[in-house]
């Protein structure tokens, strides 16, 4: 196993490395495979869609506001950030940037640190049979503003980049399995949730030195919670501070947002804000609201 391997990439770099497109990768591989190769068969069907989005943020910055979202795509090994800014005053109305960096490996999950707001990891899969997570931490956009001969202001906007990534872990894969999901532990910044395919079953990851906690199994045999739905195509993920609740996290059906009217979700709380999972649950549309999981005001936004 090798864990917490720092690989610090200048944005500079990422921009001219492989000048043939003009995007360099995010982690260097001896055995990339080609960037138009797809993934194998073992690959589950249910994560080979053709871009997912994670919800990013907004900056203030100097003569208006910076938005962020960003964008995964499995079948293309490419991470996508689209940059929009809105200038403050008259102007051009809405800026945007987009900046494409490809992935050595099939990406799976992707999520946003709730400990940082510039850092988000991507777990995935390589056809040598190994799951592989990245830690990467985005630059800051500006936006910049000069006026014409005529008088008129004219604005420009800079993408923020990638700053540096970090591979924090590499296993074999019938070790984990494929992570359908992810989610970073809201107490603790280095350990991650993960939901693991084709079994289902949810660890509590400690990037450290790679230990495993089985928190949530379908079968229930050695994990604190049976969840026999577990196994369900889950692709939505996240997480928030609930005012009665605690730290929540939870993992949408395909094709439903949380609570939406044809959702299931599987939700796991911290209740006390340790760190450690104090319940977890599968739940309907209604057992969702019922928890005050959509009333807004009881929750602090979501990563």
């Amino acid at each position: 196993m090798r864990n917490m391997k720092k690989i610090t990439v200048p944005v500079g770099f990422l921009l001219t490395v492989g000048v043939a497109s003009g995007i360099g990768w995010l982690v260097t591989d001896p055995w990339m495979e080609p960037q138009s190769s797809f993934p194998p068969s073992e690959y589950p069907s249910e994560l080979l869609t053709s871009a997912n989005g994670v919800s990013g943020q907004s900056y203030g910055v100097p003569g208006g506001t910076v938005g962020l979202e960003v964008i995964w795509n499995v079948v293309g090994r490419e991470v996508h950030l689209e940059w929009m800014a809105m200038p403050e005053g008259p102007g051009p109305g809405e800026l945007s940037a987009s900046e494409t960096y490809p992935f050595p490996f099939w990406p799976t999950a992707f999520a946003k640190s709730p400990h940082d707001p510039d850092v988000y990891f991507a777990a995935g899969w390589t056809r040598r049979g190994r799951t592989r997570i990245i830690q990467i931490e985005l630059g800051q956009p500006s936006l910049g503003v000069s006026v014409s001969p005529t008088g008129e202001p004219v604005y420009a906007l800079s993408a923020g980049g990638v700053e540096s990534v970090r591979e924090v872990y590499d296993e074999a894969t019938s070790s984990v399995g494929f992570i359908g999901n992810l989610t970073v532990n809201r107490k603790i910044d280095d350990h991650l949730f993960v939901h693991e395919l084709p079994g289902g079953d949810v660890y509590d990851l400690a990037l450290a030195d790679g230990q495993r906690a089985l928190i949530a199994s379908s079968s229930g045999s050695g994990a604190l919670f049976a969840l026999p739905e577990l196994g369900g195509p889950y692709r939505s993920s996240g997480s928030t501070e609930h005012a009665v609740l605690g730290h929540s996290y939870v993992f949408s059906h395909v094709g439903a947002p949380p609570g939406g009217a044809s959702s299931k979700t599987l939700a796991y709380f911290d209740s006390d804000k340790d760190g450690d999972v104090d319940s977890a649950l599968t739940l309907t549309n209604e057992e969702y609201r019922a928890l005050g999981m959509t009333q807004e005001g009881l929750w602090s936004g979501w990563d």
